[in-house]
């Protein structure tokens, strides 16, 4: 086999999937070509994964599975807690404004992907609403000079918050 066949393809096969997928999706020629660099990467990806494989690399295959949880994981966390930094496993977020779905009597229209990966999008949705995390008055907590022991616990009331989104 001629080991410059694949010079053609420029890039990874991920990116040249991509590409392809973005082409008109009535083109039977774009889509087969498509699938097949899906089954490629797939198939590399289980090669790597495997146990049963003398090439299987378990770090690797960690890095890979554990790189994509934990962007995912992040980017979920920031879009109910209206942060635009992400850190590792969390971001600064204003207790004061955090995003909520509003409820309503007729059913409830949850944001599409398009809306959550855009703020403005998101700001703008009918039924996300800003408020103080859990509707709690934070501002007379701060002014009060409340005592720490009667302060609530904010990783708690995010991370139901976050479950709630």
């Amino acid at each position: 086999m001629d080991i410059y066949a694949f010079k053609r393809f420029r890039g990874t096969p991920y990116s040249r999937k991509k590409v392809l997928k973005k082409k008109n999706k009535k083109d039977v020629f774009s889509q087969a070509k498509q699938v097949s660099l899906k089954n490629i990467v797939n198939t590399l990806y289980g090669v790597i994964t495997s146990r049963h494989f003398n090439v299987n690399n378990v770090v690797l295959a960690e890095m890979i599975t554990g790189g994509v949880r934990a962007n995912v994981w992040v980017w979920l966390l920031a879009k109910p807690m209206n942060t635009f930094l992400s850190i590792k496993d969390g971001g600064p977020f204003s207790r004061m404004k955090v995003f909520s779905l509003k409820k309503s009597l007729k059913t409830l229209k949850l944001p599409r992907l398009e809306s959550l990966s855009y703020y403005k999008y998101l700001q703008k949705h009918r039924f996300i609403k800003v408020q103080p995390l859990k509707d709690l008055p934070w501002d007379s907590y701060f002014e009060n000079n409340l005592s720490p022991n009667l302060f609530p616990d904010v990783a708690a009331l995010a991370t139901e918050h976050i479950r709630g989104f």
